[in-house]
């Protein structure tokens, strides 16, 4: 009698040649149906083999590390404060918060608190995620508020008043979508959002810079920078040592090209492979 031969299954897997034959390509679908429906069946797969006594003790050890009332406070400094984003049981979705650099050297440090995101999420009834804030120099006393529900890539963006501690009324304000924006003035931003006919990349981010204006209609402010819907996104900063902006183009997460100049004429392409790390300080 011969040995049963095993039967070798069809190689499914894309190729050089055709790299878009991809029997997976439904998992791209990050909201569909059937994807979200195998994700659900890994979870409980997950869940049935490493779930119980064990997880439950590594979860509330780690849970009460991060609480821990004496870890430190890591910090910002905007002008002559230090600013610092807190979390604890008793605020688990966290404190935008700021102190001075002498009390921040003692022992029990005098917190301002800005804005509690666990307030803010139960008087709005939202899932509320604090995704950052970027402060107006050199006063630093305007910031764009970065919150994301549920805590996904997308963003509303909100202008708040650090002196009043509350958002400004008919300030910059954006619905959710991916991307951002970078302070020139008061009255003035670099607006990098997905919002818009034709604005948003294949993968979802913003594929223009635009001069967003106060009191002005966002999806209407003219396009300073743009790249092709194939590149992951475009972006900008404004440099206000010496009033330039850089340009960036980004290609993948780790590639990207940058250009120097201002806010009209000409611009430097900085020569540098695209996998290079750059940085620039005051011109």
């Amino acid at each position: 009698m011969q040995p049963e031969q095993a039967v070798s299954k069809p190689d499914d897997r894309p190729t050089i040649a055709s790299p878009d034959d991809d029997p997976y390509l439904w998992l791209e679908e990050i909201d569909g149906a059937r994807a979200l429906a195998w994700v659900a069946v890994q979870n409980a797969r997950t869940l049935a083999r490493l779930d119980g006594p064990a997880l439950a003790a590594d979860r509330d050890a780690l849970r009460t590390i991060l609480d821990r009332p004496d870890n430190i406070p890591y910090v910002t400094r905007r002008g002559g404060l230090l600013y610092n984003f807190w979390k604890d049981a008793a605020h688990p979705r966290g404190l935008w918060r700021r102190t001075t650099q002498g009390s921040y050297a003692s022992a029990a440090p005098d917190w301002e608190i800005l804005l509690d995101i666990d307030a803010l999420a139960t008087a709005e009834a939202e899932d509320w995620v604090w995704h950052g804030a970027s402060t107006l120099p050199p006063a630093h006393d305007r910031a764009l508020v970065r919150l994301s529900r549920g805590g996904g890539d997308a963003v509303v963006l909100r202008e708040f008043d650090l002196a009043a501690r509350a958002f400004v009324a008919d300030g910059f304000a954006l619905p959710e979508a991916k991307g951002g924006a970078a302070w020139i003035d008061i009255d003035t931003l670099l607006l990098m959002t997905a919002l818009g006919d034709g604005m948003a990349t294949a993968s979802g981010y913003a594929r223009t810079v635009r001069l967003w204006r106060r009191g002005a209609d966002p999806l209407a402010a003219p396009v300073l920078f743009e790249v092709t819907p194939d590149k992951m996104s475009a972006w900008a900063d404004f440099d206000r040592a010496d009033g330039r902006v850089v340009w960036v183009a980004q290609l993948g997460f780790y590639d990207t090209e940058a250009w120097f100049g201002g806010l009209d004429g000409p611009r430097q392409r900085l020569d540098v492979p695209a996998d290079a790390g750059y940085g620039a300080h005051r011109g």
